[in-house]
């Protein structure tokens, strides 16, 4: 299946375009081939099925979610001997890194200082990972750190959100 790097106007992954006679290749979908709206891509005019861009994208986030969940049914089942126990949830991990994927899309354009919050969110849990051996983080502990990590990266993007209103608006 050809593809065609452009999303379909109807927002599928796959679509009918019609082909250029000239060099054979797909003309993408949306774009106008004929005046003639009756023939609708039929008679005169040859089509072809084509993948549009997020057809490659539901491809990738299916590749990654794929992967997310063979790496982390490796370290579930490590730390939890039933396997049935383990399998089930990395198949609900999988589903909600899905879910967070839209959510954090939509959160990115409310706080501008996301990405430093998740940051130091994954810091954290790195550190306590690694230093499990020899350091007992209680879970009270961690949440409250997650909480302040939080807390200061809201406060900070609606801070630089008020300034640069501040700067755009013109001074009376």
């Amino acid at each position: 299946v050809p593809f065609v790097d452009r999303y379909s106007p109807r927002g599928r992954f796959f679509e009918i375009a019609a082909v250029d006679p000239a060099s054979g290749e797909p003309v993408p979908p949306g774009c106008p081939v004929s005046t003639n709206q009756a023939t609708n891509f039929s008679g005169s005019i040859r089509t072809r099925l084509v993948a549009t861009r997020l057809a490659v994208i539901f491809v990738k986030l299916v590749a990654c979610d794929a992967i997310f969940a063979i790496s982390s049914v490796s370290m579930v089942t490590a730390q939890v001997p039933d396997f049935f126990l383990a399998s089930t949830a990395s198949i609900l991990a999988t589903l909600g890194v899905r879910t967070l994927f839209f959510a954090a899309d939509e959160l990115e354009s409310w706080c501008e200082l996301l990405l430093y919050m998740v940051a130091a969110v994954q810091a954290l849990l790195g550190a306590k990972l690694l230093l499990e051996h020899w350091l007992q983080v209680p879970v009270a502990a961690l949440l409250a750190a997650f909480i302040v990590v939080v807390a200061l990266c809201s406060i900070g993007s609606f801070l630089q959100f008020r300034q640069q209103q501040q700067q755009q608006q013109p001074a009376a």
